[in-house]
């Protein structure tokens, strides 16, 4: 903080803040391709409808985006089961998937496990500062997004 003052002119302020890098694991920015699938897995449904606006905020509705909102471990299996070739698909699809799942055996972490790596698996949780998770999603190539960004990570189509 620097403060510069001169009587009967004014006075200046200037506030520097290091630029820092975020932590390896952190999903800064959502960028998704125009004709990229998104699957939304979470069995809270208000976090269905945060990620619903901000995907209408970017007029995915104007795009050919395909959405796809799973509530349970189940759910996603069959339809990881039953998209295979979707799975292989370019662009890969974007898979934000919650952590805690109420009732399931499996957490989102485990399902995710078993698709194949890629930029496109998010693990969106409030658990991002348990080490544990943050290196089985390091390990895994799996980004986490902290659960409180979801209303507001930046999100862009290219």
């Amino acid at each position: 903080i620097a403060i510069e003052s001169t009587l009967g002119t004014g006075t200046t302020i200037t506030l520097r803040v290091p630029v820092v890098r975020p932590p390896r694991w952190f999903f800064p920015v959502i960028r998704l391709n125009r004709v990229q699938k998104v699957v939304i897995l979470d069995d809270d449904q208000s976090i269905h409808s945060i990620w619903d606006k901000r995907l209408g905020e970017l007029g995915v509705q104007d795009q050919s985006f395909s959405i796809v909102h799973l509530h349970s471990a189940q759910e996603f299996s069959e339809w990881a089961n039953s998209s295979a070739s979707i799975l292989a698909e370019a662009p890969a699809p974007l898979i934000l998937c919650d952590y805690e799942l109420i009732g399931e055996k499996q957490n989102g972490l485990d399902l995710l496990r078993g698709l194949p790596p890629g930029p496109a698996l998010v693990l969106v949780t409030s658990r991002y500062e348990d080490p544990h998770i943050v290196d089985m999603c390091i390990n895994l190539g799996i980004s986490l997004l902290p659960k409180n960004l979801a209303p507001f990570i930046p999100m862009e189509i290219i």
